[in-house]
């Protein structure tokens, strides 16, 4: 895999509610992972005045790594620690994938972390 993630994770937790508790305290859970991330599709959509940017954000990580739900990826660089995105990464969905014995990887669904 051509890339490298930081990857991050919420360790604020949550109040008596359930509720996650602000500000949130960011963990380093894996600070060199290799993965793939690609923008499958990106529209503009204009309705009543107002536009708004879909895309849709795909990653591929290797099988052992350790990302979820709920994780974020704050950096993005190339094998040759060259920045690709700016921005973070929220992680909204991880689903793991086998092709095979020996071929195991996990598929994430990002989207850029908004405020």
């Amino acid at each position: 895999m051509t890339m490298r993630a930081r990857v991050e994770r919420d360790k604020a937790g949550t109040d008596a509610y359930g509720n996650k508790v602000v500000p949130a305290v960011w963990e380093v859970r894996e600070p060199n992972v290799s993965c793939f991330v690609w923008f499958k599709s990106r529209r503009e959509v204009a309705d009543g005045g107002k536009i708004v940017t879909v895309e849709d954000i795909r990653g591929v990580f290797p099988g052992d790594a350790d990302i979820a739900r709920g994780d974020r990826i704050s950096s993005l660089t190339d094998r040759r620690e060259r920045k690709i995105l700016e921005e973070n990464l929220d992680v909204d969905e991880v689903t793991e994938q086998s092709r095979g014995p020996n071929i195991n990887h996990k598929v994430a669904l990002l989207r850029r972390h908004r405020g």
